[in-house]
């Protein structure tokens, strides 16, 4: 049943022309007409998405749109509704075109009366639906005939795989391997048309390689004959038919069998994963880098040495180096200025040390204020040159802040990978030994590592001790021990003192003197750790022994490093409670030094 009236859409930018088709649709009988007018291609868009038309009639040649564009234009925005091209031209190519972009008609101005332009819309509404009906109908009837069709074995397989891999690239071939259809998807990803590939042996079509090795993969059908089984290839790129893209894909390959199981030809699915592929690229990039100096990190260095130390075993003479660096007063810039002034000077230093780096070198970030070199193709003489190098340029640097401009430096140690280590870990220590014994020969200095060095030994000696220490504490192998302190002059009524005293049992079962571990603990910061676990041990000994807690003074040696610590108070008090232990019954030995270089605390 047709409506009393019809919403039309008049896209026309001449006001004249407007005008005498509106006129012509008001003159017309049976059927009133209300008539929407706009001048552009976007304020026609705006009005389809907010008002439903029964249809439209477009001017080619807008003010913001012009010819099959705007066709095009008003398809994508309303796909449901007909349009009908209005123009002055009487231009059959021109007519053909815009019916075959999408427009139901195509209709000259000046022929236009009333009962022909009435008709001409009438039609045009009619042949859409008709149009939508036969497309219905269509996939109505294909679908039946996908789900009935039993007849030929070969094609409704061929339905099913297709099926399974909608969104995804298809293609087919014969039992030889020539190619008998494309999905438009394929079609795209591999630049041929499916008239041109027809035909043609799918390795020309369908031209990948490996990702890893960029091998060509041309033995793909033989593969599948050989195995009688579906293939699996994770990791191709293809390149398509002009060689200008180069994409990341997933390939699986099986072959289309008949009733009686004899294999008719192969099908070919194709998942485009370049987007996928790059995020992982990324974060394995993220995963491998610094995010402050965009150096790349610790384990990707590390990486980077056992490669070289690989390649080092199959050499007979050294080319390679590595440089232990450690910035010099990194830490009043950090203290003074904040992290974030620390953060930029590190990514300058990063870009000095880039400087004078051949393409082959690796520079990484280690943490903190701590950075890596590996210098390929290079003797150790030359690397020590080169690390010099960095030491001047790094001292040059002059970081202002403020009105402050600071003047840091470096300590870096220098070795060969000559082949005696072999092991990663122990590489990156030895050179971090070296570059310990740089400092403390005075910073900002490059030291070469010589394995029977005696500082290198002591060092390396202390080292040692930071990790037995470290277990001791864990595995409870430190012992206290109380040694009696008799008075000069006997007094009677004196309560007695005792010095508490610390050993480390080592794995033999021995006992180690402070004087072979204490150097260690001392410089690398471990007291603090030992001054504590001697206070709780000791109060627990005591708490468990009420004898002992009404007589005796127990005198402790106390490290400057626990006497500057401004959470100690709070943990000894805490200890105090805990375990009901009279403070008059402690006594703290300090040296005479921190005392006096800490008043206040004192």
């Amino acid at each position: 049943m047709r409506k009393k009236y019809l919403d039309v859409l008049l896209v026309e930018d001449n006001v004249a022309e407007a005008r005498l088709l509106q006129e012509l649709l008001r003159e017309a009988q049976n059927i009133e007409f209300q008539v929407t007018h706009t001048k552009r291609m976007q304020t026609a868009i705006e009005a389809v998405t907010q008002t439903h038309f029964d249809v439209i009639l477009l001017d080619l040649t807008l003010p913001d749109s012009t010819g099959l564009n705007s066709v095009d234009t008003l398809i994508a925005a309303a796909p449901m509704i007909p349009i009908m091209v209005l123009t002055n031209t009487n231009d059959e190519e021109l007519a053909l075109a815009t019916v075959r972009h999408g427009a139901q008609d195509f209709l000259i101005k000046r022929h236009l009366q009333p009962e022909l332009l009435n008709r001409a819309i009438y039609y045009a509404i009619e042949r859409k639906h008709i149009t939508e009906a036969l497309n219905s109908t269509k996939d109505n009837l294909e679908q039946e005939v996908q789900n009935q069709t039993a007849e030929l074995r070969h094609a409704k397989e061929l339905a099913q795989t297709t099926l399974q891999s909608i969104g995804e690239a298809v293609i087919t071939t014969d039992a030889h391997g020539y190619v008998e259809m494309l999905n438009p998807v394929a079609e795209r990803l591999t630049g041929w048309c499916l008239t041109h590939a027809q035909a043609q042996p799918l390795d020309r079509v369908f031209r990948v390689v490996d990702e890893q090795t960029r091998e060509p993969m041309t033995d793909l059908i033989n593969t599948v004959l050989l195995r009688q089984d579906a293939v699996e290839y994770p990791n191709l790129l293809l390149f398509d038919k002009d060689e200008v893209r180069e994409i990341a894909v997933e390939v699986s390959i099986s072959p289309i069998r008949n009733s009686q199981k004899d294999m008719q030809g192969l099908v070919l699915v194709c998942r485009n994963v370049t987007p996928a592929r790059r995020l992982t690229q990324q974060l394995q990039w993220q995963a491998d880098h610094d995010a402050l100096t965009n150096l790349i990190n610790r384990s990707a260095f590390e990486r980077h040495l056992s490669v070289a130390l690989e390649q080092v075993k199959s050499k007979a003479a050294t080319t390679d180096v590595l440089c232990y660096l450690d910035l010099d007063q990194f830490k009043i810039v950090n203290d003074t200025c904040g992290h974030a002034a620390g953060d930029d000077l590190l990514r300058r230093v990063a870009t000095v040390l880039q400087q004078d780096l051949e393409t082959d070198d690796c520079l990484a970030r280690l943490g903190g204020d701590e950075f890596g070199v590996l210098l390929r193709g290079c003797s150790l003489a030359q690397g020590e040159q080169l690390a010099q190098k960095m030491v001047e340029r790094i001292r040059a640097i002059r970081f202002t802040h403020g009105d402050r401009i600071f003047q840091i430096g470096a300590s870096i140690g220098v070795m060969a990978l000559d082949g005696q280590l072999e092991d990663v870990t122990l590489l990156l220590q030895t050179a971090d030994t070296a570059m310990y014994v740089a400092k403390a020969a005075g910073r900002n200095r490059v030291q070469v590592y010589h394995p029977h060095d005696l500082e290198f030994q002591k060092h390396q000696g202390e080292i040692h001790w930071v990790s037995q220490i470290t277990s001791a504490i864990a595995e409870n192998r430190f012992r206290l021990y109380a040694q009696l302190i008799e008075p000069i002059i006997p007094h009677a009524q004196a309560q007695p003192h005792y010095e508490i005293l610390l050993r480390l049992q080592d794995n033999r079962g021995h006992l180690v003197r402070p004087g072979q571990f204490m150097p260690a603990a001392e410089r690398f910061a471990l007291m603090p750790q030992l001054d504590r676990w001697v206070i709780s041990t000791l109060f627990s000994q005591l708490a468990k022994r009420p004898d002992a807690l009404s007589q005796g003074i127990y005198a402790v040696n106390l490290s400057g490093a626990s006497f500057n610590d401004d959470t100690f108070l709070a943990f000894l008090q805490q200890q105090l409670a805990e375990h009901r232990i009279s403070p008059e019954m402690i006594c703290f030995e300090i040296t005479e030094t921190v005392a006096i270089e800490n008043l206040d605390n004192a």
